[in-house]
């Protein structure tokens, strides 16, 4: 879903569902998701996130979620005590920006099993 929609359950359950007044703005309620992460462990799994990215752009959003990019940005860039894990075929724009300076973004790429492996692993 786009970041607007996704934010506003996150910000309630972060809050223990106390909170009584949803930030009107985007920004204001990733401020505040950005508070909720300070405060608390989260670990944040963003997983397929090509789905959101425009096919053969390299790595650019699709309209209507590029919120995505601040989100991921502002979380490798800014304190917080909370870990964010994407699954992707593809890296979004500005991933490999975060990588080289020096900020806690590392990327790992896996490969998928050979036939036996993942015979066994299903056996």
């Amino acid at each position: 879903p786009p970041l607007t929609e996704l934010l506003p359950p996150l910000l309630q359950t972060l809050s223990d569902q106390q909170l009584t007044t949803m930030p009107a703005s985007l920004d204001e309620q990733l401020r505040l998701f950005l508070t909720y992460l300070r405060a608390k462990r989260v670990l944040l799994v963003l997983d397929n996130l090509e789905s959101i990215l425009e096919p053969e752009q390299a790595g650019a959003y699709r309209v209507g979620y590029e919120s995505y990019g601040q989100l991921i940005q502002q979380m490798a860039t800014l304190d917080h005590q909370s870990h964010l894990l994407l699954t992707s075929r593809e890296r979004p724009r500005g991933y490999a920006r975060l990588e080289r300076d020096s900020y806690p973004v590392h990327a790992l790429q896996l490969s998928g099993l050979d036939s036996a492996a993942g015979y066994s692993l299903l056996a």
